[in-house]
């Protein structure tokens, strides 16, 4: 069934990369979580904190672009679908350093990072769902790795952040409990 609209497209998306991210955490031992795989590496709490960081600020980025964008049927008429280059993000080859303020304290255990993850995403849907009817393609913000989006760009890029991170803790379930990634999801 096709999406009715292109918020409703990007929220799937980000559902289903969620979703991605859960079987990830999920792969690694939960004793393991707070275990960085190495002195320079995050470990899959210190990830998911980083992810709550990322998605209370896209919340707001995402609202202050709603704000800007002019009211009309821009969503569904004149921006049918949106294509997103993920494959930068996507590129574990290369090492993003995430700027000062979104880097996780470590304050955050594994239980408790899923747990505000998923109270940020209630309000990062809801805030793309109040952008319904706004054409988020006639407003941008610059992104401090990917140039200058669209608000609809924004909120893709987000996901792409999510799958990177994803990807991320696959790496980390291989090096700490070799055969862990590839352990089935929870039902």
């Amino acid at each position: 069934m096709a999406s009715a609209s292109l918020i409703d497209a990007l929220i799937d998306d980000l559902s289903a990369d969620r979703a991605k991210l859960a079987a990830a955490v999920e792969g690694v031992p939960s004793h393991l979580r707070g275990q960085r795989p190495g002195t320079d590496r995050w470990s899959v709490a210190e990830i998911l904190e980083h992810l709550v960081i990322i998605e209370k600020l896209a919340a707001t980025i995402v609202r202050e672009l709603a704000t800007r964008a002019p009211a009309g049927g821009g969503d569904a008429t004149r921006h049918a679908s949106i294509h997103f280059d993920r494959s930068m993000l996507r590129d574990r080859s290369q090492r993003i350093m995430a700027p000062q303020v979104t880097q996780p304290t470590g304050q955050m255990d594994a239980a408790t990072g899923w747990a505000a993850l998923q109270e940020t995403r209630v309000v990062l849907l809801e805030t793309i769902r109040a952008a319904e009817g706004r054409d988020l393609g006639a407003v941008t913000r610059p992104h401090p790795r990917l140039g200058t989006l669209t608000g609809y760009e924004w909120i893709a890029a987000l996901g792409g952040h999510e799958e990177r991170h994803t990807a991320q803790i696959e790496e980390i379930a291989s090096a700490l409990a070799p055969g862990a990634a590839s352990a089935a999801p929870p039902a």
